[in-house]
Parts: C-alpha cells; structure tokens; sequence
C-alpha cells in the first residue's frame, strides 16, 4: 500500500501493526527522532486531499503539526535558510496551509515567533520555492483579514513567549514584491 493510499484512506484510522499507533502519530515519532522532511510530506498529501472537509479531526492533527514544528525550530539553524531549503519549503507549506483554515487555532497553540525567526531568513534564500513558501506564510500570519496585527501582539503578551526574545512587529510593507518585516528585540 502506497503512502499516499494510507493518507487517503483515512490516517486516523488506519494502525501500524507492530505497537499500534495511528500511522499520523508514528510519522510524527519518526520526524522526532530522524529530522527529515519527507515525513511532512504526508501531512501535505492529508491536508490536499481532504481540503476544507469540516469533518477532519483537527484537534488530532493540530496537535501532531505543534510537535513537527516545535521540533523544527529546535533542530533547523536560524541564521543559514540555505542549509536545507526543502525542509523549509514543506514546512512552511505546511504551517501555511493550516494557518488558511484554522488560523486562531493556530495562533492559540503553536509556537509562532520561533517559526516567523525560522521564516524571516527564508526571505532571502537562494531557492525560489523555499523564498515563496516564507513568504506567503508570513502574509498569512500578518495580512490575514481576520485579525489586525495588534491583537497578534496582544496575543503573544498574553501567552507569555518562552523565548529570550519577544517579537515586536514594527512594519509590515510590501513594495516591489518583497516583504519587509522589522524585528526588535526587548
């Protein structure tokens, strides 16, 4: 059976053998342990094949997309996009994805200021695709029509980031097809 099958088929319900965990859960223990980034490609296959469903247990996913993004702005240097653009590339795809269909959820659970740190290097990276892939998913999470940049910040106070760093957006300008984003620190 092919990956792209099991995802099809339903990957909630569908159990490995050998220590029967749902085969979404052991894609995230087999990203937690190894780093590559072909185990994100099935969540991709997931979300373009069940699309804007409402019946997809979002919970379930959301939770394992937190553990493979967490994970990623552990393990992925911040300062070089260059080093492993594919990995970016899908794991932006990814968070973009998620973020057009449960963006507050998103918001509300996941660890944002350490994958916008992980993004905003992206911007200049050498492959176009990994370039396109941060940038959209910083327009989502700045220019979404839903929620003003503030009420971003607000949330992040709120939350209280973990960081030594606090994100403080200053400006958000597109010109000439380029994103400029001004990070400060406290």
């Amino acid at each position: 059976m092919s990956a792209f099958s099991i995802v099809k088929d339903g990957m909630g319900n569908i159990y490995v053998e050998s220590d029967h965990l749902p085969i979404i859960e052991k894609l995230v223990d087999y990203y937690q342990s190894i780093g590559y980034s072909c185990f994100i490609r099935p969540y991709l296959a997931f979300l373009q094949y069940h699309g804007y469903k409402t019946w997809c247990n979002w919970e379930l996913f959301l939770r394992n997309c937190k553990v493979i993004f967490e994970k990623a702005c552990y393990f992925l240097p911040l300062e070089d996009s260059n080093h492993d653009p594919r990995h970016i590339e899908r794991l932006m795809k990814l968070l973009t994805q998620i973020m057009s269909r449960q963006y507050d959820d998103v918001l509300e659970n996941i660890d944002i200021e350490g994958l916008v740190y992980l993004a905003s290097p992206g911007l200049l990276s050498e492959d176009e695709k990994t370039f396109h892939e941060c940038y959209g998913f910083l327009i989502e999470l700045f220019v979404h029509p839903t929620t003003s940049v503030d009420e971003i910040l607000i949330r992040f106070a709120k939350r209280g980031q973990r960081h030594t760093r606090l994100l403080h957006v200053c400006t958000i300008a597109t010109c000439t097809g380029l994103l400029k984003i001004v990070l400060t620190s406290f």
